[in-house]
């Protein structure tokens, strides 16, 4: 049952926010309206250089890149 093993690291449902090391709710790109929004928040909590949200997956310094 391999398969079954993924879904439960996608399913996060919003009572069950992880918290941050500094005790902050830990944000996620739904957490966003806009790409933008996302990337503000992001630059404004020590992005690109240290992200703790973990919102650039990929490293590229753009954060959410699926959102409008």
């Amino acid at each position: 049952s391999d398969s079954n093993q993924n879904a439960s690291k996608s399913n996060n449902p919003v009572g069950a926010r992880t918290l941050l090391e500094n005790g902050k709710e830990d944000k996620d790109c739904v957490d966003f309206a806009t790409q933008i929004e996302a990337q503000s928040f992001f630059e404004a909590n020590g992005g690109p250089s240290s992200d703790p949200h973990s919102l650039d997956r990929d490293g590229d310094g753009r954060v959410c890149e699926t959102l409008p």
